[in-house]
């Protein structure tokens, strides 16, 4: 019986989107760990910021703590990119990671029935998939995730391309996880899978709370 799970999958495949249909079916505890990444970025405890500041330059980080995205995507993404990507996940992950293990704990105080889900995008990459009960991947062809980005979001087909590579292919991480939703299509067909899965998370955590 499993009660935490990892929502995860490739760069515009629709993790959003996944989390707000698992929310209308029931999944009330979600972290979002995208979004735990973006608070750091707008107060990095010292260490970290002095540690981006020592790498990547004053321009990247501000007295305060507060990370410019604009200036250190620039220097990330590109020319030895997989090998900065490394050293900034080396510095920010530790720092989400607290966060979200806090979080979980406030959940389970709150109520242990309910299934908890952290949406980590990076999760393979990072080694994280041991951490959870089992692991929900979204998937998109990268077909599907470069006219995502070019059109959604504004990226040019270098620099999308830039970012897809940089991540564990959808393919791979969809074959790694205990569940799979395809979001290839339309949103209804999405909503479809994720009012299936969120009933078999929530009848999972009950059992698991009844034993």
């Amino acid at each position: 019986m499993k009660s935490l799970f990892a929502l995860t999958g490739g760069i515009s495949c629709g993790k959003s989107a996944a989390e707000t249909c698992l929310k209308e079916y029931g999944i009330r505890f979600f972290i979002d760990t995208d979004a735990v990444c973006h608070e750091l970025y707008e107060n990095l405890p010292f260490h970290a910021a002095e540690q981006i500041r020592r790498r990547w330059g004053d321009d990247c980080v501000s007295a305060a703590g507060k990370v410019s995205r604009t200036n250190l995507s620039a220097k990330l993404f590109g020319q030895d990119q997989d090998k900065k990507l490394a050293e900034m996940n080396a510095i920010i992950h530790p720092e989400i990671k607290r966060v979200v293990e806090a979080r979980i704990r406030e959940y389970r105080q709150a109520d242990s029935s309910c299934p908890v889900l952290v949406a980590v995008p990076l999760l393979f990459e990072c080694g994280w998939e041991k951490e959870f009960d089992a692991v929900i991947t979204v998937w998109s062809s990268k077909d599907v995730q470069l006219e995502r980005m070019m059109k959604n979001r504004g990226f040019s087909e270098k620099d999308a391309l830039n970012r897809i590579n940089a991540q564990i292919s959808t393919d791979l991480k969809l074959e790694k996880a205990d569940f799979g939703l395809i979001n290839n299509s339309s949103m209804d067909v999405l909503r479809i899978q994720c009012e299936i899965l969120a009933n078999e998370l929530i009848r999972s955590s009950q059992n698991l709370t009844r034993k």
